[in-house]
């Protein structure tokens, strides 16, 4: 009838290409706690190091991992690259903060690392945007 060391027929084992996911009709994936131990392999010190004799279906279907892409949206800058984003100094950052002047910024410690977000360089170069149609014309002298 059943064998306890024969694996189900909802386990069969692929021993040979003809018995293998690809090449048959799909059959349910097994769960993994339904408690039918796959049969061991003898281990003879005779016949040498043990094969493997059998890969469970649940284990020939697997798919490897796709890695998954983190996008950051908001990325940080130092004080070098805000600079170069703003067209100042990195001095001209500098003088800013400490007249409390200038765009948000992240100082984890007291004297630690300055950094930017992109949203807040952005904002703060949109707040001094200029646009030239929208000043009233002097007359020249």
């Amino acid at each position: 009838m059943n064998n306890p060391n024969e694996p189900r027929d909802a386990k069969k084992s692929v021993t040979n290409p003809s018995n293998h996911p690809a090449n048959t009709n799909p059959q349910p994936i097994p769960r993994a706690d339904s408690g039918v131990n796959p049969p061991q392999a003898s281990s003879s010190s005779a016949a040498g190091p043990a094969k493997r004799r059998f890969i469970p279906l649940y284990l020939a279907r697997l798919e490897p991992m796709r890695p998954s892409t983190i996008i950051d949206q908001d990325p940080v800058f130092e004080s070098g690259s805000a600079a170069k984003f703003l067209g100042v100094s990195v001095d001209c950052l500098k003088k800013w903060r400490q007249r409390g002047h200038g765009p948000d910024y992240f100082q984890y410690e007291q004297n630690g690392a300055v950094r930017y977000l992109l949203t807040d360089l952005v904002a703060f170069r949109e707040a001094h945007r200029v646009d030239v149609q929208d000043k009233p014309r002097g007359s020249r002298k």
